[in-house]
């Protein structure tokens, strides 16, 4: 059965959660994994909009159904991320 995948709008909050809690059920190794969905989300819209990367996402009708990430810069986007997400910064428990 082929899938219609939709690639071609913009990136909206909620997909930001979705690439979250895909990465949440799917990657179940590594540092990031061990944050929570709301704090994952925030990171990766931090990737998005700090310009220091890119987050891609595939959605068909029932939303995010896959996602690819890059960055070219770490460091502006965890400087975007301490600047602009204080609140999620603050639920990470080390």
């Amino acid at each position: 059965m082929k899938t219609e995948i939709n690639v071609r709008r913009a990136i909206s909050y909620q997909d930001f959660f979705q690439v979250a809690c895909l990465h949440k059920n799917c990657i179940s190794t590594g540092f990031l994994s061990t944050f929570d969905s709301e704090v994952l989300a925030a990171l990766y819209r931090s990737v998005s909009e700090s310009g220091g990367g890119v987050v891609l996402v595939a959605v068909d009708e029932t939303g995010c159904v896959g996602f690819a990430t890059g960055t070219w810069d770490m460091k502006t986007v965890y400087r975007w991320f301490l600047l602009h997400h204080p609140v999620q910064l603050s639920l990470i428990h080390i």
